[in-house]
Formats: C-alpha cells, sequence, structure tokens
C-alpha cells in the first residue's frame, strides 16, 4: 500500500505539532519565552522532518534516530537557550517526549485513522494542548512556595514573606545572575536615607510581563537574602534586586518574588 504525502502539508501539520509541544513544554518547565524562540524553534523541526521524508541523501533507519536526536537538540538550544548541562539534559528530555506523544498522536491520526483533514487535525492537537497547559499551569501554581526571607542592605533589614515562584526566569542582562522582585515599600526601607540610583550595581532590568512587552525595573545589589526554607537556611551574598513600582501581590500577601535558582546552594 503506498501513501502520498503532500510536502507542504506535511510541513505545516509537523510546524503546528512542533509549536504546540513546545508552548507545552513552556509550562512543563514554568517559563514561558518569547513566542518567535518558540517559531523558530518549531520551523527547524519542521524543515529537518521534511529533510528525513525526503531523505536525499539516503540515511539508514540508525542514521535518522541520531539525526533525530540532533534535531531536538537544535530544537531545544534555539528555544531555551543554554545555562548549564543538567537544565540543558532537562529541557530536551522534556521536549523529546512531548514533541514524539505529539508526533505520535499525529501520525495515528492521519495514516491509522485515515483523517486526511490537516486544519481538522491541528484544530484537535491544539485544543489537546490548551487543555494540558490548563492542567499544567494548574500543577504550576500548586508547586509555588512561600517562605520567610530576609534581605539586608547597607545596615537596613527587610524580613518580609515571599514567593519562591518556579515561573521568575529573570536574569539582569550583564552577568546573567538571577533577579529577585521586592515592592516598592520593601525597597524604600531597604535604602532609607539613600537613593535608588546611588545603590551599588544600581542598573536597568529589562522584564516581559502581561500587558507590558518591553519594560524596564530598577535594580541594584542587595548585601545578604537569607530564606528560611522548611528544613534549612540558605543565604546568599550580593544578590540582584529588582524593584517593583507597587506590591508584588495582590493583598499584599508577600512582598517578594524569589528567582528559584537562589535556592541552589551550588550557585
Amino acid at each position: 500500500m503506498k501513501y502520498v504525502i503532500y510536502l507542504d502539508a506535511f510541513f505545516l501539520m509537523n510546524f503546528s505539532l512542533d509549536l504546540i509541544a513546545l508552548l507545552i513544554c513552556g509550562k512543563i518547565r514554568g517559563c514561558m519565552l518569547k513566542i518567535f524562540r518558540n517559531i523558530a524553534a518549531a520551523l527547524i523541526g519542521a524543515c529537518m522532518a521534511c529533510a528525513y521524508l525526503i531523505n536525499p541523501f539516503n540515511i539508514s533507519s540508525y542514521g535518522r534516530i541520531v539525526s533525530c536526536m540532533i534535531a531536538g537538540g537544535v530544537m531545544t538550544m534555539t528555544a531555551y537557550g543554554y545555562t548549564n548541562l543538567k537544565k540543558y539534559l532537562w529541557d530536551f528530555v522534556v521536549l523529546f517526549t512531548v514533541m514524539l506523544a505529539a508526533g505520535g498522536l499525529g501520525n495515528v491520526l492521519y495514516f491509522g485513522l485515515g483523517l486526511k483533514n490537516i486544519p481538522l487535525i491541528i484544530l484537535g492537537m491544539t485544543i489537546l494542548g490548551l487543555c494540558m497547559s490548563k492542567y499544567l499551569g494548574r500543577t504550576y501554581d500548586m508547586n509555588r512556595r512561600c517562605f520567610r526571607v530576609t534581605i539586608q542592605n547597607g545596615g537596613n533589614v527587610v524580613v518580609t514573606d515571599a514567593l519562591v515562584d518556579t515561573g521568575n526566569c529573570l536574569t539582569e542582562p550583564y552577568g546573567s545572575r538571577p533577579v529577585n522582585i521586592i515592592g516598592y515599600s520593601e525597597a524604600m526601607n531597604l535604602i532609607k536615607g539613600g537613593d535608588i540610583y546611588s545603590q551599588r550595581g544600581y542598573m536597568k532590568i529589562p522584564f516581559h510581563s502581561v500587558g507590558e512587552s518591553n519594560g524596564l525595573m530598577d535594580g541594584f545589589v542587595a548585601d545578604k537574602i537569607c530564606i528560611e526554607l522548611q528544613n534549612r537556611m540558605v543565604c546568599k551574598e550580593n544578590v540582584v534586586v529588582g524593584i517593583c513600582e507597587g506590591s508584588v501581590s495582590a493583598g499584599n500577601k508577600y512582598g517578594a518574588i524569589i528567582n528559584p535558582a537562589m535556592l541552589n546552594t551550588n550557585s
């Protein structure tokens, strides 16, 4: 039995499935990236899938497996960048697993069930992706944790509740150090008698949020942050602090958002 495959439809289906997989992975890793990085990674995946289909170099089955792994590695690097080997491998495994599941389901629908309507397949996969993202979003929200933190700066001390948020992937642009965000009132208590612009290591930190795609946040280097975990105390010196224009939480439930990288005792 022969299958007739139209390359443009094959490309569109693979691009859509790759993009959905990347968005789902963004939910799993708790950090959504700029859409153009996801689109670029999905384009790379779709182009390489078409290359495997055409197979102009007559690559063997083992060669295709290796090439597929390389494609996954390139997509991971394009979408998420590289910070350290452990994080890169985790992102690779998650992305590869989700892509295999999405690709397998697409092939079952197209070849197994004979559903040749590409837009309908894409719509179905999009709905499935949105449902998975919603579920993973709830799971991600439950993984947020609040702890007591103490922030020291120039002899001033602020003690407040803080949210350790796995979605806070913000880093400062000069040395890629993790950024911890504090409310405006907490910041004023940290720099009593001083000026924000005269603080040690003052910088402008670019950030992205809902309603503001290209914002700039005032930041400086605080002397020390101590986070009281359930069974240990984690203290870091010379940490970057970003200043929110108002409160960091509705109802002032907490006064700071801690970057999860702060919990890494090796950093």
